[in-house]
């Protein structure tokens, strides 16, 4: 087996090109592949922000609240009622685990992949050469109620049980903050422990040369099927190429179930479509940091392309045509508080944030296949936590002593094995 591959890691976005660099540090050879260049998927398309908390995405328990989400009547989510059908389970699974006491234990449980990321980013991007696209600005929440300003909010007591960094802030300290951001709005948060990138795809390619730089391999082609070799080594296959591996790692985001099902995995990972549009500043307007605001869900974000707008969330079948109804509704309010001109892009850019129901990425072993390792499912935070993640599995891989407890990202605690599921051993 001499001609076999130590590790296959699929897929290149900022999960899969930190996982394969940071196996590569433990001294293993890593074979990075993905159908298109590193970073090009739902990597390149985020705000660009690295944060040490979890601030989960919920869905309301009041029944009101709950009706007018699902009927369309927020401005920050859209799904299309024809895929309400499909889409249902993973929503009911989602509701349940959003409970404000399951919240706040996942929350906990999983902060010390988040507190890890902003050092794990810094150690990776100063091997990758890549320092200069993380910038420690902080994260700017705009409030343009009042009374959110004083509420103890779960997210504010997160922050204030894991020790984490925040401010209430005034009008007039955003106006310090961000000069151009347009007065009117009640006060603001503002995380002085996030990190930012003007380029999270930039980032994930860098990760993926210093791979290449320092022996490793990255092979561009679209995995098509995951097999046994006769060897007892895997089969990683597209329609030209066929790599056989002793271990294969899965961090291909939202395709990942699509390539574990033929091996008996029916994991409840759901799709939340996300777009992007780029506006050009007017009259020499600038933002330092990424600046959200609470109320329309949308993020201003800048990027080397100009000022990226961020809008919320879309359930939609998975391949459906781009539709642009949320970023057309975040165009107002966004000119609102920013002043920005006319579009860059002909068109939104549209992205899938793959997403389990606790809202937790999936790292570890496979639970009937050997060698076959999950590193995947990371919702909102891929960008943030590929890093951390890399590095917790690759000392699961390598049988070195764990940074931290992986239970609450173990594949089985919400894996539930079919009748026909095939196991090879």
């Amino acid at each position: 087996m001499s001609d076999v591959a130590d590790i296959v890691v699929v897929g290149a976005g900022m999960v899969g090109a930190a996982t394969a660099l940071q196996l590569q540090r433990l001294g293993r050879k890593v074979i990075l592949v993905d159908r298109r260049e590193p970073g090009s998927e739902t990597s390149y398309g985020n705000a660009g922000v690295i944060s040490g908390l979890n601030i989960q995405i919920t869905i309301p328990r009041e029944p009101l609240q709950l009706a007018q989400l699902l009927l369309n009547r927020v401005p920050y989510f859209r799904q299309n009622l024809f895929a309400l059908p499909s889409n249902l389970p993973w929503l009911w699974a989602f509701w349940r685990a959003s409970s404000d006491s399951n919240l706040w234990r996942i929350a906990l449980q999983s902060q010390p992949l988040f507190s890890t990321a902003i050092a794990e980013h810094l150690c990776l991007a100063s091997l990758s050469r890549a320092s200069h696209l993380l910038h420690d600005v902080g994260y700017l929440s705009i409030i343009r109620d009042k009374t959110k300003l004083s509420t103890i909010s779960r997210d504010k007591r997160l922050a204030l049980a894991c020790d984490y960094p925040f401010r209430i802030i005034s009008t007039e300290e955003i106006a310090e903050l961000e000069p151009f951001v347009k007065p009117g709005a009640a006060g603001g948060l503002y995380w002085p422990g996030t990190y930012h990138t003007p380029a999270p795809d930039q980032l994930a390619k860098a990760y993926a040369e210093a791979l290449v730089r320092f022996g490793g391999e990255f092979r561009q082609m679209s995995v098509t099927n995951l097999g046994r070799h006769k060897s007892g080594a895997w089969d990683v296959e597209s329609l030209n190429d066929t790599i056989q591996s002793r271990n294969v790692v899965i961090s291909a985001g939202p395709w990942s179930k699509g390539l574990l099902e033929p091996l008996g995995y029916n994991l409840p990972l759901g799709s939340k479509r996300g777009y992007h549009l780029h506006f050009r500043p007017k009259d020499g307007a600038h933002l330092t940091r990424p600046v959200k605001d609470d109320e329309y869900g949308f993020v201003l974000s800048p990027m080397n392309q100009g000022i990226r707008l961020c809008v919320g969330v879309e359930l939609d079948h998975f391949d459906a045509p781009a539709r642009d109804m949320l970023v057309q509704g975040a165009i107002g309010p966004a000119r609102e508080l920013f002043p920005i001109g006319e579009s860059l892009d002909s068109t939104p850019w549209l992205g899938r944030r793959p997403t389990f129901p606790d809202q937790l990425p999936m790292i570890g072993a496979a639970p009937n296949h050997k060698g076959l390792w999950f590193n995947f499912g990371h919702g909102h935070y891929g960008l943030t936590l590929g890093p951390t993640s890399g590095k917790l599995l690759a000392e699961m891989m390598d049988n070195r002593v764990l940074s931290m407890d992986p239970v609450p990202f173990a594949p089985l605690r919400s894996f539930r094995p079919s009748a026909a599921l095939k196991s090879t051993g």
